[in-house]
């Protein structure tokens, strides 16, 4: 096992008053079909997660949906120390099991230190993990950049012509390139059904993600001129907002994984999860911004940026300079140890 900083050192279980609204007293709901985002607007039937096996959290149950798996019990302590040892010790995985746990800033680092330290598996529910532990803020995507100045940048790169042919082109397709995980192995059968997920997720919703990273403005003015930007916007909105819903009930595998004490939050860093930019990250692209000399046409400018910018395709064309390839600590993290 690989040896960190320093050993965690952990503190009280949280009080019952610390846990109100969050997993311990609810179940995780399981969609019975998984996510159909093209109906994202239906009501869907639901089947609310009960007692059951938390070690084998998405195996598949006679009638081919979902094991129903208990969310508020955790492995016994016995059941715990039974599991097969990984690289890195389990006492420094993150957060702690059942009771929180104050590691070193080295140790938790990119995670932001006060949120691993205030909180515990017991305590994570897909919201949270949605809201505040998907990724580290800012660290795959940075700061938003101040609103530039019309004559900054090339606004008129951005007619119907040169939108439809990048659009045509499917640029998204670089977010294919296939990356091997760097902290489990996909034929483990811990992660079968998890790396299954998550290449119908990403297979889905590529385009999605790929329009996070390059999201350039179309004014209202160019949607009530242009009814091809009109309808662009409005499609751009709706791949989001279904890419988002998609990610949120991916998350409740994760989370299940790491109550049966698979893999802990650092799984998310792996290079091989696409993001999305959430609030106070960049996303906007102002095509020739930044730019000497300015770009000929679209296509160009989405060199450019691609070139200026690696995250916007989250590192796919040197995925050895993604921030989770150049994390020591996630490399085998998850692999056991016969």
């Amino acid at each position: 096992m690989r040896a960190l900083s320093g050993r965690p050192t952990s503190t009280p279980p949280p009080a019952p008053s610390d846990l109100a609204g969050t997993a311990r007293d609810r179940p995780i709901e399981l969609d019975v079909d998984d996510v159909d985002d093209g109906d994202a607007g239906a009501e869907r039937a639901t089947t609310p997660v009960r007692a059951g096996r938390v070690r084998d959290p998405v195996a598949i149950d006679a009638n081919g949906g979902p094991k129903l798996v208990s969310r508020n019990e955790l492995l016994t302590p016995a059941a715990y120390a039974q599991l097969l040892p990984t690289c890195v010790d389990r006492a420094h995985w993150i957060p702690g099991y059942r009771t929180r746990v104050i590691f070193s800033e080295a140790d938790a680092a990119p995670w932001p230190l006060l949120d691993i330290s205030r909180v515990c598996v017991l305590e994570l529910d897909v919201a949270m993990l949605f809201s505040r532990f998907s990724k580290p803020p800012n660290w795959l995507f940075p700061k938003p950049e101040p609103v530039p100045d019309d004559s900054d940048w090339d606004a008129a790169l951005l007619d119907e012509g040169n939108v439809s042919a990048v659009y045509s082109s499917t640029p998204w397709g670089v977010l294919a390139k296939p990356v091997t995980p760097i902290s489990f192995e996909r034929d483990s059968p811990p992660f079968q059904a998890l790396s299954r997920k998550l290449e119908e997720l990403q297979t889905k919703h590529r385009q999605a993600a790929w329009e996070s990273t390059h999201s350039f403005p179309i004014s209202e003015d160019l949607r009530h001129a242009v009814k091809y930007f009109a309808i662009l916007y409005a499609e751009r909105r709706q791949r989001r907002s279904r890419f988002g819903a998609a990610w949120k009930s991916f998350l409740k595998f994760v989370l299940l994984s790491i109550v049966a004490g698979h893999c802990d939050l650092d799984i998310l860093l792996g290079p091989v999860f696409l993001h999305f930019p959430r609030p106070g990250e960049r996303s906007k692209w102002y095509p020739g911004l930044h730019c000497t000399p300015r770009p000929a046409n679209l296509f160009q400018a989405l060199r450019d940026v691609d070139r200026q910018d690696p995250w916007r395709n989250q590192y796919r064309h040197a995925i050895e300079n993604h921030p989770g390839s150049q994390l020591p600590r996630l490399e085998g993290k998850f692999i056991p140890q016969e």
